[in-house]
């Protein structure tokens, strides 16, 4: 019987009163082993939010990762999204996504990262408060062998900001518009069953005022076949002047 299990975690958070700024920060992870499994998937989801008079920012990430073990391998995937947005020389913001996976006997494999933003006009409903929330999710498959699954997150707010003092931001130009990020890793396929295959990708990306800054990625590969072992790596960084 194929089993997928599902772990969700959900915060709240009211910051204090004063003056100044503010900034959020939140991140959630994964984390499954499996054993005597012909394949292990798993899936993170993560969305942040902060609305106050100065900031309305939103975020939303996915990590998916996924082997291939057709003689029942064992396999360990780790997975974080960690998300940040504050209001330090205009409305600000990121995500940094990572995953790692260590698994046996693996024929095919791959890695996929998906990200969006967006600030919008700040609440003119309700500027009496600060509030933000962190949503995160974990899928996991594990096949029909042994496993574990665990996912965990928290979230930070903080605010030196005294609402009634709160600036007069022109938000005119930040309206609506999202920002889409994503990284995906070609599926590998091996001809000959390596006995440990270990990848590890971290992406991130930031923004101000509703537009990309910055942009990269680090991945590595080591593949182990009897006493034959290689390693490889690759990075990018891009940023906008």
């Amino acid at each position: 019987m194929r089993k997928i299990l599902i772990i969700m975690i959900s915060m709240v958070t009211l910051a204090g009163l004063s003056i100044g700024a503010t900034q959020t920060s939140a991140f959630t992870n994964s984390f499954l082993v499996s054993s005597f499994s012909e394949v292990a998937a798993s899936r993170t989801i993560s969305e942040s939010s902060v609305t106050s008079p100065d900031l309305n920012y939103i975020s939303h990430g996915q990590v998916d990762s996924y082997v291939i073990q057709p003689g029942g391998g064992a396999a360990t995937i780790s997975q974080t999204i960690e998300s940040t947005a504050q209001n330090y020389n205009g409305l600000g913001g990121g995500a940094t996504f990572s995953s790692k996976v260590t698994a046996t006997d693996v024929t095919n494999s791959y890695i996929i990262m998906k990200g969006t933003s967006t600030a919008e006009v700040c609440n003119k409903q309700d500027n009496s408060k600060i509030k933000s929330q962190t949503f995160g999710m974990g899928i996991a498959k594990p096949g029909e062998g042994e496993y574990s699954f665990e996912v965990n997150g928290a979230q930070k707010t903080t605010s030196d900001m005294v609402l009634a003092l709160a600036p007069i931001v022109d938000y005119t130009k930040l309206l609506d518009k999202e920002l889409i990020v994503a990284f995906e890793q070609i599926p590998t396929e091996f001809e000959q069953t390596p006995d440990i295959l270990q990848q590890e990708v971290n992406f991130n990306y930031a923004t101000s005022n509703n537009q990309p800054t910055y942009y990269g990625y680090d991945f590595t590969s080591t593949i182990a076949v009897d006493d034959t072992m290689c390693s490889s790596s690759m990075s990018l960084s891009h940023i906008n002047y």
